[in-house]
């Protein structure tokens, strides 16, 4: 929500929909947050993240490890956690600092959805 002097109202829920794709984000905003991460999740991360790549848009993969299958939780750990494993196969962080651009944060949208377009062909 915006208040009529353009700014985000503390707490109010903010969401997405885009109505060709049916892909919907939201959040909630928060004065006092530290935003540095936008994490997306999606089926085809690794195909998104080369189509992005190549519009020379960096994206990132963050915790790529799970801690489960980490040396220090080798002995007592369940080796396998299948919701936690899918997951983290389809998690990906979309560019999101200080200095970008409004110019940039179109383009970054702009190819997400041309990649769902192609997808839906």
């Amino acid at each position: 929500m915006i208040d009529p002097n353009s700014a985000l109202i503390p707490g109010a829920t903010v969401a997405l929909k885009n109505t060709e794709t049916n892909v919907e984000l939201s959040t909630m905003t928060n004065a006092d947050g530290v935003y540095h991460l936008y994490v997306v999740r999606h089926a085809a991360r690794d195909r998104l993240r080369a189509h992005l790549d190549g519009r020379r848009i960096s994206t990132l993969i963050h915790y790529p490890f799970l801690l489960h299958r980490q040396p220090l939780f080798a002995s007592g750990a369940r080796s396998s956690l299948p919701i936690a494993e899918e997951v983290a196969g389809e998690l990906l962080s979309l560019p999101l600092h200080p200095h970008l651009t409004e110019e940039e944060t179109h383009a970054v949208i702009a190819a997400v959805l041309d990649f769902e377009k192609s997808r839906n062909l």
